[in-house]
This record gives C-alpha cells, sequence and structure tokens, in this order.
C-alpha cells in the first residue's frame, strides 16, 4: 500500500546549541515533538532519526496530502517564540518513489537536502522541484 514519509531536521540546529546552550538545544527538540504530537493524525507515527533530524511515516498517503500535512507542520514549527526556530522538510513515498525502505530514506534525504540548499525552512518534494 501506498506511504510517504517526511523527513526534517531543525534548521541551524548547531548554531542554536553553540550560541544558546544544549538546554535550548533540547528546548527545540522537545518544542517540535510537542507540535508533531498535537499536528500530525492518530496512525503517523514520529521517530528520531539521529541528532535533530526526524522521520515521520504516513501510512496510506500520497505524496500531495504528505505535503499538505509537512506544510502545516512547518507553519506551525515556524510560530515557535521560545525559543525560535524553523524546520526544512524532504517528503518520498512509496512506491513511486522508491520500492524499498533504504531507497525512500535516502530518497527522502536528498530532497531535504533541497530544501536547506533553497534557503531552509521549507518543504520539498522530487516530483514538485
Amino acid at each position: 500500500k501506498e506511504f510517504s514519509i517526511i523527513m526534517m531536521d531543525i534548521d541551524y540546529f548547531k548554531n542554536i546549541n553553540d550560541s544558546y546552550g544544549h538546554i535550548t538545544g533540547d528546548k527545540c527538540l522537545k518544542n517540535l515533538v510537542s507540535i508533531a504530537k498535537n499536528t500530525l493524525r492518530g496512525d503517523d507515527i514520529l521517530g528520531r532519526f539521529g541528532g535533530d533530524e526526524f522521520v515521520i511515516v504516513m501510512r496510506g498517503t500520497d505524496a500531495v496530502k504528505a505535503y499538505l500535512v509537512a506544510e502545516r507542520f512547518r507553519k506551525k514549527v515556524e510560530m515557535t517564540n521560545d525559543p525560535h526556530f524553523t524546520v526544512s522538510i524532504g517528503i518520498a513515498s512509496y512506491p513511486s518513489d522508491a520500492d524499498n525502505a533504504k531507497k525512500l530514506i535516502a530518497v527522502a534525504d536528498e530532497v531535504l537536502y533541497i530544501s536547506k540548499e533553497k534557503g531552509r525552512n521549507r518543504v520539498s518534494y522530487s516530483g514538485m522541484e
């Protein structure tokens, strides 16, 4: 069955940790998870991929729906104030973008870096670039 993954990380997270300390960095991570819990659907699965990188698995969701969810999530994160931070996001869908999990994650990661190259604080999908 079709599903999509959203891969994201906090923009300039290293700078946040270096400039404001790890307590502030941890607060960013906690705020991101809280926003995800309040924004995502009950069936969506949020996982930490490493450092400040997270993956959301969205069962039964095509790329267009995943993009809409990701954009709504990105806007909510952008509204954070204590501390303010943003996220860059990449989306990949099965089976249209890859036929196995390893390739799907690689595609989402590549597209995440497109978001970063285009200025950060954005959602990208390979089919829309």
